[in-house]
């Protein structure tokens, strides 16, 4: 959290203002929530898209100072190129990470199915994605779509057939999106995003309602 670039800077950036904000939750405590079966409070998760040697450079151990960790969503043919395969399995063995799906090859959906079918999105980004994990030895059971782009076709498909949850994106202004217990909804952090400190702590005032 704070000024995080595409290939990650400063990370520390503005987790301690947040922290004091709203402490984060301990692997431990995040079981026992799911064990529980509900939050007895709203909660926030931190996620990051496509797969960086950074989340285990810088982001792991700073989340880790606070007790916390973080869902990483991996485009898979970036293992072995911007992320190696060695720390994935860190950041979920060690620092207790979720690493989900982000597709095979980042593919936008909606453009894709100006050309395709969805049959044919799941064939090619979804199932190689998840067959690909496995063979890995990495357990994937949720997914982001890449760009935010969606079909509401497309949300019952992975749900029904493929993963737990799934995530999208909303920027401040815009119409908060549909969530439920396994829809999330989330904000961009970062300098592509330009949400200040307020509106990241408005949006953390949302999810504790």
């Amino acid at each position: 959290i704070g000024y995080l670039g595409w290939w990650g800077t400063h990370f520390n950036g503005l987790i301690d203002e947040l922290n004091v904000y709203n402490t984060l939750l301990s692997e431990d405590e995040i079981k026992q929530s799911y064990l529980n079966s509900v939050l007895e409070k709203g909660g926030i998760i931190i996620s990051f898209d496509d797969g960086y040697s950074t989340w285990k450079t810088m982001a792991a151990p700073v989340l880790e100072k606070y007790g916390g960790t973080a869902t990483g969503f991996i485009v898979n043919k970036r293992i072995g190129d911007q992320i190696t395969l060695a720390e994935i399995q860190s950041l979920q063995n060690d620092y207790h990470w979720e690493i989900g799906s982000h597709t095979y090859n980042h593919v936008y959906l909606e453009e894709y199915l100006q050309t395709h079918t969805l049959q044919e999105w799941i064939n090619n980004e979804i199932v190689p994605s998840l067959n690909d994990f496995e063979q890995k030895g990495l357990e994937v059971n949720n997914f982001a779509f890449p760009g935010n782009s969606y079909t509401n076709e497309a949300i019952e498909i992975l749900l029904s057939d493929y993963f737990n949850t799934l995530r999208g994106h909303f920027t401040t202004g815009d119409e908060y999106l549909e969530i439920g217990e396994r829809k999330l909804g989330g904000v961009g952090l970062g300098f592509a995003y330009n949400n200040d400190v307020e509106e990241i702590k408005e949006m953390i005032d949302y999810a504790a309602e």
